[in-house]
Parts: structure tokens; sequence; C-alpha cells
């Protein structure tokens, strides 16, 4: 298929959603996906776009960058009128990667990922609102690449696809390669920022990138199917134990790192916790999971720091879980058990190392507490 197919069926991917967010750099890839989201809701006249760059540095924002931004920015505003706005966001990432004992690129990553999930979330539900990267064949390509350099099992390899299962981003231009783009964005007369950063060897991706030019692309990783995470709030899912008993090992870690991605924002997933990811209770701060009762339950938060009582002691919940209207035996009659910890003052990591065992006769009567 050549490019221009390849762009009509691009903008296809865009039709679920009434508002973008561009994930905007100035460079080609990002120009594209603008030019391709203003094109799109040019003809939706209920549909809005934002174009969001986040600034990594100190310094005032380029001049050939800015240029680039008052040129698209100026172009989309004709087009869409008060239906197009531009967002930045300034953050000193040397700052952040030494705080947070990462390289750049990969706080540099965090800290995109995480202020375009909340803006999102601020503007809208996500089957409406969509976050567009301007992913590329060849940066997935350059992704597998370094997952091999570092060892990362295959069960650890990015999928495939238009949209990223952990973040929900949607990557329109995900099959077409980086000179396919800049085809693309000189057919088109559009202006880019062609930023010297990706040209420093030194940065892993970028020595990738170089590498790469010389050999054959990878061929996509094939991931089989894993059954379907339960989102039961923001900060927790759950999985059938029966399901989880069915996976093997490799499915198993690759479900861990699932969970982990969608949980977890500010860690690394090395090679070295893939080997234990199979196991539970499997923990990696701020991540933790482990068999409750009938479920297995991944949580972001506070880790395991008692261990469980077998599945015989009889059904148990963990403190934290309390709810209203749960009650206790006490010496004058019956308890609140949230009000029982509030006057103990217990901290949400001391309630979570209490264990609740139900009355068999009474869902909301709690047997005892350990």
């Amino acid at each position: 298929m050549d490019p221009e197919a390849k762009l009509a069926v691009a903008e296809h991917r865009l039709a679920a959603y009434r508002t973008l967010i561009i994930a905007f750099s100035g460079g080609a890839d990002s120009t594209l996906a603008l030019h391709l989201a203003v094109q799109h809701c040019a003809r939706h006249t209920e549909k809005r776009v934002f174009a969001w760059y986040c600034h990594h540095y100190t310094t005032p924002i380029e001049a050939p960058r800015a240029a680039v931004f008052g040129s698209a920015f100026t172009a989309a505003a004709e087009l869409l009128g008060d239906r197009f706005a531009s967002l930045t966001h300034h953050a000193d990432i040397n700052t952040i990667a030494r705080r947070l004992g990462y390289s750049w690129e990969h706080a540099a990553s965090v800290l995109r990922r995480k202020h375009l999930i909340r803006l999102r979330n601020r503007l809208g539900s996500q089957s409406k609102t969509a976050v567009i990267t301007g992913h590329t064949l060849s940066d997935y390509y350059e992704t597998v690449a370094l997952r091999r350099e570092r060892e990362i099992p295959a069960s650890g390899m990015p999928l495939f696809t238009p949209v990223d299962i952990y973040s929900g981003f949607v990557r329109p231009l995900f099959d077409l390669t980086r000179d396919e783009v800049r085809q693309l964005v000189k057919k088109l007369n559009l202006t880019y920022f062609d930023d010297p950063a990706n040209r420093d060897t030194s940065l892993p991706r970028n020595r990738i990138r170089a590498t790469q030019q010389k050999t054959a692309a990878p061929e996509p990783a094939q991931i089989a199917d894993l059954p379907e995470l339960q989102a039961v709030h923001a900060r927790e899912l759950h999985l059938d134990s029966e399901d989880w008993a069915k996976l093997g090992q490799a499915e198993r870690a690759r479900l861990q790192y699932t969970a982990f991605r969608r949980l977890a924002t500010v860690k690394k997933f090395t090679r070295n916790d893939f080997q234990r990811a199979s196991r539970l209770p499997f923990v990696l701060p701020p991540f933790f999971s482990h068999q409750e009762n009938s479920m297995i339950v991944f949580r972001r938060g506070l880790g395991v720091s008692v261990a469980l009582p077998a599945a015989t002691d009889g059904p148990y919940i963990r403190g934290n879980a309390a709810r209203r209207g749960m009650t206790i035996a006490m010496p004058y009659g019956q308890k609140s058990v949230m009000k029982l910890f509030s006057e103990q003052k217990l901290s949400p990591r001391e309630r979570r190392r209490k264990i609740l065992y139900f009355d068999p006769q009474n869902p909301q009567r709690i047997k005892s507490i350990v």
C-alpha cells in the first residue's frame, strides 16, 4: 500500500472520537498527526483538537521549533476556530531523571504519559477522547530492538497495534515508516522541526536508530491472547483465579506486565522482573499482586506486608477493604469495623495488615480480626 493510501486508512482510526489530543513536538511525525487530526475535524463540526507539548528543558523553546508551532497552530486555528487549542507543559527532565534514578529518555516518557492521561481524563471519557501520538512503524522496530538488546523475553515485546493496550493512546501512523512520513510531510508542504537531540547517539534509541538503517527490520512480536483484566477502580484490577491457573509461565508474566503497565507509571519492568513475574505474590513498588479468596488482585499502592492465610481458613478480606455496615461482636454488643479502626487511629498501611474473617452465617458480620 502506498503512503497516501495508508494516510487515508489512518484517518479512519480517528472516527470514533470526539476530542483529539495530539502529543505534539513539532517533529515530522507529530506534525503529520496534527495535520491529519485537523483535516478530519474540519469535516466533522462536532469534534475538537488539542495540541499538547511538553518542553523538557529549563531554557526557552527553541526558535526553529517555536516557528513550526506558530505555522501549525495558525493553520489549525484558521480551519477549526475555537475548536482548536494548544497547551504547553514545562518540566526539567534532568532534575526529574536524577530524582527517579531513570535515564533521561525514560523519565521524559513517563512524564509525558502521566500528563497526557490526566488531560484525557479531564476532557472526557476514554471512549470519546483520544490521545494521538506520532508513533510509526520505525519507532516500533526500534522498541523491539531495544528490548531484545536488554534481553527482555518475547512475552515482554510490544504488540503491533494501532492502539496501545496499556494507555489507550491511538497511533494512526503506526504502519507508516519514518521515511514515508517525511515523504508525506514534504508533499503536503508542512514544515517541521528536526530536533538535533535525535542525532545524539549517547541516547539508546538514537543509537539503535542509526544501527537499524544498516540491518533488516525485526518481525513484529506475536503474543498470545490473555484473559481480560476487570478494572475495579483506578488502582485495582481483578482476574478470576481459575483463569490464572490456565496460563503458562510466559503468559502469567505477560499478564503481570500488562497489569503493571496499566496501574504503575514510574517504575521500569526489567528482564529480572519478568523472570519472577509468573509467580504470586509479585511485588514491584508501587505495584503488587496476590491471590485473595477466588480472585487474583493487582493493585497500585501499598505493598503486601503480611502473609495471607490459607484459603481453608475461611472467607476473609484485608482491613483496608472494610465497608460501611460491617460489624464485629464486642463485650457490650456490635460495633462498626470502620469506627473501630478509626478509634484505634490505624494508618492505611496498618489497616492493610489486618485480616478480617467473615461469619459464615452473615456476610456483614466479622467473626474475628487478626
